[in-house]
């Protein structure tokens, strides 16, 4: 965020910083990226602030998109094959994640599938893996919880002693180890400045992941080669990101 107006950014493997702006946007947001450049994230304009769209920008090119009847659109991730995930929410007013505003959705060869777990009163598809594999978060009777959908079957999970996962983002990799974030608090977990812990998730293995000094820490992504990044909270109250 700079004076105001908040951007999306491109680090490279040197640590270059490239600022990511939807065309004509006052609010920008760069969410995900797959091995063949391709950025996916969302946006709004000046005329509509509350609302949000997602985009792709490809070999440089923005593609501006939305679920039918979405208001707020909240795209999480990009695979290699070009299959996108995320959120939408159809309603005048959205609230947070975990909040039960949202559903799920599959980006794939210009056709959206509605993602929502069975049974559950809100989805959030967190991120697609190289095999076509996607992991979220959705809530259900109170609690909030994992899925992986493969092949058109839920999977759910909950981890270890019942900590409730925040329904904000996460991500699965080819080998289906999980990253995301877990709060000590009773849902919906928000993400914010205290109170939030991040984890891997390698079979039924929990392994919790907190910057040393944060209040706070939050995972999104992890890659084949077991690379995570995510965020983290200093004692200040001060926003960083991680890798």
């Amino acid at each position: 965020t700079s004076a105001g107006q908040n951007h999306g950014f491109l680090r490279d493997a040197q640590g270059n910083l490239t600022t990511i702006d939807y065309p004509g946007s006052s609010f920008s947001v760069a969410s995900s990226i797959n091995a063949r450049g391709d950025i996916l994230g969302w946006y709004s304009l000046p005329a509509d602030p509350a609302a949000r769209h997602g985009f792709v920008r490809r070999n440089g090119v923005f593609t501006s998109f939305d679920p039918p009847g979405s208001t707020f659109t909240n795209p999480l991730g990009i695979n290699n094959r070009g299959e996108i995930t995320g959120r939408f929410c159809t309603l005048a007013v959205c609230l947070a994640p975990g909040m039960g505003s949202f559903h799920g959705f599959l980006l794939r060869n210009g056709r959206f599938t509605i993602i929502d777990v069975p049974g559950g009163d809100e989805t959030n598809a967190f991120k697609p893996n190289e095999l076509g594999a996607i992991v979220g978060g959705f809530g259900v009777s109170g609690n909030e919880l994992l899925f992986v959908l493969r092949h058109g079957r839920f999977t759910k999970i909950a981890l270890p002693n019942g900590k409730p996962i925040s329904q904000d983002d996460g991500g699965m990799n080819g080998w289906g180890e999980i990253v995301g974030t877990y709060c000590d608090g009773t849902p919906p977990c928000l993400v914010g400045p205290t109170d939030n812990h991040g984890f891997l998730l390698v079979g039924h293995q929990l392994r919790t992941i907190d910057v040393d000094g944060a209040t706070a820490t939050a995972l999104t992504a992890i890659n084949a080669q077991g690379d995570i990044v995510g965020g983290y909270t200093d004692a200040n109250g001060v926003a960083h990101a991680l890798l």
